[in-house]
């Protein structure tokens, strides 16, 4: 599955496929991995909150993809704390519902924190992601 196909309005997806350019020319490595950080609104209609793009060595966080074009850049080297917390979903099968939820929380330095969130089927994703790239980084 792309990605990317997890947000809902085609208008955001352009966007952000564009701000994957940007992204691509300042830093020309070809990313590994992708994570759309997305939760819903007290009405169902889903909030894309940032792209996290996944190099060999550094994670780049695209901010509120759909308000503004910024993104930032942090070396997995400082990553040192993962908090996950779920709310009707279940890690073993990965089965998910619409009222599903995960949301976990990283911490690289004192000054730099990142926010990984997910509903639905994107839960899924954001385990995976969890388990590739954060878990086993995080440094001793």
């Amino acid at each position: 599955m792309n990605p990317l196909e997890i947000v809902e309005s085609p208008e955001a997806r352009e966007h952000i496929t564009w701000l994957l350019g940007q992204v691509r020319a300042v830093y020309p490595e070809q990313y590994a991995d992708i994570f759309v950080s997305e939760t819903r609104d007290a009405e169902g209609r889903q909030i894309i909150n940032s792209v996290w793009l996944f190099f060999s060595s550094i994670a780049v966080e695209i901010k509120s993809p759909t308000l503004q074009d910024s993104f930032d850049a942090q070396s997995f080297k400082t990553l040192r704390y993962v908090q996950i917390n779920k709310q009707n979903f279940d890690f073993d099968t990965l089965v998910a519902n619409d009222s599903s939820r995960v949301s976990v929380m990283v911490i690289f330095t004192d000054e730099i924190t990142g926010q990984f969130q997910a509903s639905r089927v994107n839960c899924g994703h954001l385990m995976r992601i969890t388990k590739q790239w954060l878990m086993p980084r995080v440094s001793s």
